[in-house]
């Protein structure tokens, strides 16, 4: 069970990389400069690691299985995903 949890971490975290190169490539067509869609796509990601902690961090406190909890996040990422494609 433990190493299906890890590999499940790490399948989430790769379609996370995956989405930033895709936008920082994205960005840099726009932007005409690498440097300028690096540093907006990492202030989005920072931005929403402090944003993220900061709304859910008590919860997940409070939450009785925070694995379960991290569960059904990344179920409703995959969900609100699947309907803008």
């Amino acid at each position: 069970m433990r190493s299906l949890i890890y590999l499940l971490f790490f399948a989430s975290g790769v379609s996370g990389l995956v989405y930033e190169i895709i936008w920082m490539r994205k960005l840099a067509l726009i932007f005409g400069c690498t440097a300028y869609a690096t540093s907006a796509v990492l202030s989005a990601f920072m931005g929403g690691l402090a944003l993220g902690s900061f709304l859910f961090g008590r919860l997940v406190d409070r939450w009785r299985n925070p694995l379960q909890l991290y569960g059904l996040i990344e179920i409703a990422i995959a969900v609100r995903r699947q309907h803008l494609w």
